[in-house]
């Protein structure tokens, strides 16, 4: 019987090396921060989504493509960020690929509750728009400050 004792005492010391506890209270907080580091790369999976929802969600129906990417810009040298220069393709590419209206949405073969944009007044419009619902459980999904 000893040396499940061992063994046991061995684990222990592993798991307190890597940080774990064995308060349960203390399990659950690093468990968060592990979901919060996860979301966290999930969002670099999905570059400017979350912009365009904070833009977007505003306004129900949509606001002007230009305005969105000005909007955009202006917010990201506000808090000092810097602009690439493909930016307007990369956001575009960014509402392309979750938006409903988009060949490139469609060409993914997503379900059509995986798009969190359209257009509400039809493809080729400039106008663009989110779908409230879809944004905030994908917001709830990939990020923890929603």
């Amino acid at each position: 019987m000893k040396a499940p004792k061992k063994q046991i005492a061995k684990f222990k010391k592993a798991a307190r090396e890597l940080g774990c506890d064995e308060d349960e209270s203390a399990f659950d907080e690093k468990l968060k921060q592990l979901a919060k580091a996860k979301a966290a790369l999930k969002a670099l999976k999905y570059p400017y989504v979350r912009d365009l929802i904070e833009v977007l969600r505003p306004h129900p129906r949509g606001l002007s493509r230009r305005l969105v990417l000005h909007t955009l810009e202006r917010k990201r040298k506000e808090a000092g960020l810097s602009i690439p220069e493909k930016f307007e393709q990369s956001v575009q590419s960014a509402y392309n690929k979750h938006s409903v209206d988009s060949s490139v949405f469609k060409k993914r073969k997503a379900p059509e509750w995986q798009g969190l944009f359209y257009s509400p007044q039809g493809k080729r419009s400039g106008i663009w728009a989110v779908y409230p619902d879809r944004a905030n459980a994908w917001l709830e999904r990939f990020h923890d400050d929603t």
